[in-house]
């Protein structure tokens, strides 16, 4: 009796009980995104849309559209890709991890752990990144987490099988997204969180756990993403994009002196990225030239112009010529168009320009 019973303890602690034999919600994924990534770009093609565009029409994350009430935005990105590099290594992500979450924990728990991790990872970008992001990054972390969290249920297994790949995987995903631009690292580091807390939730098993149970990961995940979601809609950085679109309503609605206004209190009291403070100069610089404040509207386009030297001489120039120094605005168009500036409007400028001074000539 002695040695059966140490046998099934050894049963226990190193064997791996799949729940699912095929993991055919795995391969349904991959082919899901495989197929909307082939129609959206055959779609862009034949239509001559950016794909770009296409992707925000789809349910890319973007912030200032979930504040403006498209929540759905937490959910779709995991459908959507943008080049081919991309969905080929989601997909590779997915296959290999999916894989071994899905044999593990069985069918529904895979698709609850993978879903959840994507909500929390969007939430997690919706709060700290104000870039918009597409793909299953995410959701794929979260099948990081959930096999990390297979460790507290069967640590010998987890030690002897996964352990040492599994931390190095992640380990190198996340340095790797640090080290590049346009990588959603806080997508990332959410998806894990949440796929680690909705596997606690789900389990594996019935095997009993020491650090962390059912319920304690049920409230986990019901704080960091409540939390979330509350923190995301009221921190400086979204409301700040609540008031920039404010900003942009009443340029829109001719109401110049309040968009100016709006505009110079967020040049004042917001910290923004580089694409925001753009839009905010923009919004500054046209307000303020649709009241013949061109010297005003000049100072902050000179202050684009450091940001985005193309873009800046080109709203520069615009300034310039509006209020009639056609020198200035030749030259600031000129160097619009040195950095690549493909605004057809330069041209036709130019051209304004050239007939003037030579009426001004004759």
């Amino acid at each position: 009796m002695d040695t059966k019973d140490y046998v099934n303890d050894y049963v226990n602690d190193y064997v791996i009980e799949f729940k699912a034999r095929v993991p055919i919600f795995t391969y349904i994924l991959i082919a899901i995104n495989i197929f909307i990534w082939v129609a959206m770009n055959l779609y862009a093609y034949l239509s001559g849309k950016n794909i770009n565009e296409l992707l925000h029409i789809f349910g890319a994350k973007n912030n200032e559209s979930i504040l403006l009430g498209e929540y759905w935005r937490f959910v779709t990105p995991v459908f959507l890709h943008g080049g081919i590099m991309h969905l080929l290594l989601n997909s590779y992500s997915l296959y290999i991890s999916g894989i071994l979450v899905e044999r593990i924990f069985g069918h529904v728990k895979f698709l609850l752990i993978y879903f959840i991790a994507n909500v929390v990872g969007n939430i997690a970008s919706f709060i700290f990144s104000v870039n918009p992001s597409v793909g299953a990054s995410g959701a794929i972390f979260g099948l990081f987490g959930a096999i990390v969290y297979y460790g507290f249920e069967k640590p010998k297994a987890y030690k002897r099988y996964f352990r040492r790949d599994i931390i190095m995987t992640i380990g190198i995903s996340i340095a790797y997204g640090f080290s590049r631009s346009g990588i959603d690292n806080y997508g990332h580091l959410g998806g894990l969180v949440g796929g680690f807390l909705a596997a606690g939730v789900v389990k594996a098993g019935r095997n009993k756990t020491k650090y962390i149970n059912r319920f304690t990961a049920f409230l986990l995940l019901t704080v960091v993403m409540t939390g979330g979601l509350y923190y995301g809609f009221h921190n400086t950085q979204n409301k700040g994009i609540m008031k920039i679109n404010e900003a942009q309503k009443m340029l829109d609605a001719g109401n110049y002196e309040e968009a100016e206004r709006i505009a110079e209190e967020l040049l004042s009291a917001y910290q923004t990225d580089k694409a925001q403070k753009l839009s905010i100069l923009r919004i500054a610089v046209l307000a303020e030239a649709s009241q013949d404040n061109y010297d005003e509207a000049i100072e902050h386009a000179m202050v684009m112009k450091q940001i985005d030297p193309g873009y800046g001489n080109y709203i520069l120039g615009l300034c310039y010529y509006d209020s009639g120094q056609y020198d200035l605005a030749k030259e600031a168009l000129l160097q619009a168009k040195q950095h690549n500036v493909n605004i057809s409007q330069i041209d036709q400028v130019l051209k304004m320009i050239e007939d003037r001074t030579s009426k001004r000539n004759e």
